[in-house]
């Protein structure tokens, strides 16, 4: 090992790769867990590659990274030693050109780096297929990244799958500190696994710190980059990734803003800037929460609650990249719920607690997709085989043969496999298998736009947009409340809202849920930060409080997201069965709220009342009818090949085809998932349990006002941007309606005065014949306008369109001499004409203010009905 690690510089082994070399040169499926930076890569690779030495031959190894960006950095790691050994070593993944494939397929290299979807490509090709018979060692990156996911399901059977064509293999799996490393080995292989485990035995200092403003936490941001030589700061979402570098790129700092909404290209030129030193500072989503090399980092700023252990545990890993550094990290908070967050996270930390991973058990389009992809292996094959192939993979492990038997009995009415006992694919099939090789879902982003200011404010991922936005809902954006007033195709228009029961926009994998354990921490942490709650009482693990406040009813509960979630929408669903009304409800880790006409004692008895054994079928049933339904719907059923990837569904279409396949795999998959990932149903019954035994009280009160806890749930704003206060957006408009500019023509002589904006009028007249009735229209009619007045001077016969813009202009000069520039301001409002104009400056002002208000108050009336009006 020692003699390897001097040949690309190190000097010695670190603790990992010396407790790592043996159990793998003795052939033994290994698990290797050790924070980030303790060289886990080096102490798998070298021992592989001492095997590989011993007996070369064509895809001896193959490497299985998660994310392609990976493979770049991993390729840099080993390619160096690769050839310093004289092992070759290539990537091949989704991008790969196809002349390096080809290169691949006749003259494969020792090892192969790939992803879980290029595996399941390569598996079925001629010459490839071949080679991988040689395969005797797998390695898999990043294995607690992707055993929770679909994709660790494909690859779990992926394995099993290659079992058959190259015997048994020895398995490693890389990983960093997790909850249940048991588990994860039984993922792994099904064999004895030897567990090398470090923990935590990395050094961490973190500081949480709070300020009541957003001023003081930039500041604080500021310093704390200054006194560092490089800096990645992490946020949730990736709004407030932009704007938070947005705010740091003003005051002067070089930084860049990394996610993975960006291209590929794009991230590159960002890792590769921070590793030179031309950038020091990266804002960053979860995109570098994993393995990507960006080089040496000195300190990790988390700007709001991280939301869970393993996150902070990560991302503050990444700071103090080698195995004798201190990893440095600080969560800055600017909201106090946040704050006391954060330090629930902290605390759980340091006592060494951290959430679980949870691996999808029986995913049906996943086992869909194998039982396809098995018959491509084999050609015309037992189902007995299929199904033990199948077993044997962990995710399957529990797998009954009649469930399995009705995916199979689907596939073959949907003409993907034929054949009856044995079974074989069909033409359909093989294109199916290979359309849908990625089990990971294309989302479309929505542009946001404010209809008032005609700009873009951001993006709306489909998963939120499915959910929550509809003509006149409304959401967060930029820290302000819009309403939806308009969707067209891939826009969505908004304008300003004053409304208070608002949902705020996520991305998937930014949703990130809060563990009952965190939830449970932060109530307790509660109890001494909002000190003004005392008097309307401390909700905690024992104990639910039944708020009520206006018409909203608060259920303070301690559960954790998934929790809430669950007990959101079987509340949601009692309640509209009993009244006949849509019943608005939102949650969060700490509290359930409904917007509805029943009283704080009515939810209290109505929590009492309800039976563990009613929750799965009444959640089943009710989400069954919700929006989010329809969009995993879509996606679950373009895995089964039901749904074509690019084609548009409508509303009404999706709704019949969900009836259409209501007894089959797609609806029961949905459904599945949607459990899985949104809620947790047997915790769920467990807590209803206890509240009817007793070992858990509800209280209900009735505020006049909401409680500090209850208001910190309604008044949400989770971006870096400051929302716009009135005078700023009066100037904004004031900005808008100066800057807007109009052509102007006297309407006695005919002669044109040219293009003006409103700043620019002064004591306007015309400077031929030294009249004021002066008319004016947009730009886009100037052209029609110079054309009408010349004939209607003349006295020639006009057209219908001249005509309309002679009578325009006519009422415009005289809007003008009536009101001279304020005639032209206020037309320069969205959607007003002179009628309008006329009617808002017949009013009393009393300062310009006072008629900016008047004209937003008149834009959002037009954008609001513009629909209803015809052309």
């Amino acid at each position: 090992m020692r003699k390897i690690l001097n040949l690309i510089g190190y000097e010695k082994p670190t603790e990992i790769q010396e407790l790592t070399e043996k159990p793998i040169l003795d052939g033994k499926d290994t698990l290797v867990i050790a924070p980030t930076g303790f060289g886990k890569t080096l102490a798998v690779v070298i021992p592989i590659f001492k095997k590989i030495l011993e007996d070369k031959n064509r895809i001896d190894a193959l490497y299985i990274t998660p994310l392609r960006a990976l493979n770049r950095d991993v390729f840099k790691r080993i390619i160096n030693l690769g050839t310093k050994l004289g092992i070759d070593v290539d990537v091949r993944h989704g991008d790969t050109p196809n002349k390096i494939r080809r290169s691949q397929s006749f003259d494969p290299p020792n090892m192969l780096i790939t992803t879980p979807e290029t595996l399941q490509a390569i598996m079925v090709g001629k010459k490839l297929r071949e080679h991988l018979k040689n395969v005797k060692y797998v390695i898999i990156d990043e294995i607690h990244e992707i055993c929770e996911s679909k994709r660790g399901s494909q690859l779990a059977v992926g394995l099993e799958r290659l079992k058959e064509i190259a015997g048994d293999f020895q398995r490693i799996g890389l990983s960093a500190t997790i909850e249940n490393p048991k588990e994860v080995s039984e993922f792994l292989t099904s064999k004895k696994c030897e567990i090398i485990n470090l923990g935590r035995k990395k050094e961490y200092q973190i500081e949480v710190e709070y300020y009541n403003n957003i001023k003081s936490s930039l500041n604080r941001i500021k310093k704390i980059i200054e006194e560092s030589k490089s800096c990645l700061i992490f946020t949730n979402t990736r709004e407030t990734a932009e704007a938070l570098g947005s705010r740091l790129k003003e005051d002067g700092i070089s930084v860049e803003v990394h996610h993975s909404s960006l291209s590929k290209n794009v991230r590159i030129k960002i890792e590769d800037k921070f590793k030179t030193g031309k950038t020091k500072v990266i804002v960053s989503t979860s995109s570098l929460e994993l393995g990507i090399d960006v080089g040496s980092v000195d300190v990790v700023i988390q700007y709001g609650s991280p939301r869970q252990v393993t996150r902070l545990t990560q991302r503050v890993g990444r700071s103090g990249h080698s195995v004798n550094r201190i990893s440095k990290g600080y969560i800055i908070c600017n909201d106090k719920e946040e704050y006391t967050e954060a330090l629930a996270i902290k605390k759980l930390f340091e006592e060494g607690w951290m959430e679980g991973i949870k691996i999808i058990k029986n995913p049906l389009d996943v086992l869909s997709h194998q039982i396809v992809g098995i018959c491509i292996d084999k050609g015309k094959t037992n189902q007995e085989d299929i199904y033990n192939i199948i077993k044997r993979s962990y995710p399957f492990k529990k797998l009954s043969l009649s469930k399995f038997k009705e995916v199979v009995n689907f596939l073959k009415r949907m003409r993907l496999i034929g054949g009856e006992e044995e079974i074989y694919r069909t033409r359909k099939g093989l294109m199916y298998y290979f359309n849908n090789l990625s089990v990971i879902p294309d989302e479309k982003n929505y542009l946001v736009i404010d209809k008032e200011e005609n700009k873009r404010i951001g993006i709306l991922h489909e998963g939120f947009v499915s959910e929550h936005v509809y003509e006149n809902s409304n959401f967060i954006m930029k820290g302000e409340p819009w309403k939806v007033v308009d969707i067209e195709g891939n826009k969505i228009y908004v304008v300003r809202s004053e409304e208070i029961d608002v949902n705020i926009p996520v991305w998937e994998g930014e949703n990130i849920p809060i563990d009952k354990e965190v939830s449970k921490e932060c109530c307790e942490i509660k109890k001494k930060v909002f000190e003004e709650q005392k008097k309307f009482g401390y909700p905690d693990c024992k104990k639910i409080i039944v708020e009520e406040a206006g018409d909203i009813i608060i259920i303070h509960s301690c559960f954790g997201s998934k929790i809430n979630e669950t007990i959101g929408k079987l509340l949601g669903a009692l309640i509209s069965s009993e009244t006949g009304e849509n019943v608005k409800v939102r949650s969060d880790a700490y509290r359930v709220m409904i917007k509805q006409r029943y009283n704080y004692e009515k939810i209290e008895n109505l929590i009492k009342d309800i039976k563990p054994s009613w929750v799965l079928d009444i959640i089943k049933s009710s989400i069954k009818n919700s929006q989010l339904f329809e969009h995993r719907f879509i996606h679950v059923g373009r895995r089964f090949d039901i749904i074509q990837r690019d084609a548009e569904y409508s509303h009404g279409i999706i709704g019949r085809m969900i009836k259409i396949y209501s007894n089959t795999p797609v609806v029961e998959e949905t459904t599945n998932e949607i459990l899985n990932e949104k809620m947790d149903i047997v915790e769920t019954e467990k807590l209803f349990e206890k509240i009817r035994n007793g070992k858990i009280k509800i209280t209900g009160v009735f505020n006049y006002e909401f409680s500090p806890l209850a208001a910190e749930g309604i008044n949400i704003s989770l971006s870096v941007v400051k929302p716009r206060e009135k005078d700023e957006i009066i100037n904004l408009v004031d900005k808008r309606l100066s800057k807007k500019k109009f052509f102007f023509i006297c309407m006695k002589c005919g002669n044109t005065i040219g293009e003006l904006t409103t700043e620019n009028i002064g004591d306007l007249k015309c400077n031929k014949c030294g009249a004021r009735l002066i008319g004016f229209v947009p730009l886009k009619e100037k052209e029609i306008a110079k054309r009408a007045v010349k004939k209607y001077i003349s006295n020639k016969p006009l057209d219908k369109d001249e005509r309309n813009i002679i009578k325009k202009l006519k009422q415009t000069s005289e809007l003008f001499l009536s009101y001279g520039k304020d005639g032209v301001y206020v037309m320069g409002g969205f959607g007003i004409g002179v009628a309008t104009a006329k009617r808002i400056l017949s009013k009393y002002h009393k300062d310009k203010s006072s008629l900016i208000k008047e004209i937003i108050k008149e834009e959002k009336n037009f954008i609001s009905n513009r629909k209803f009006w015809s052309t």
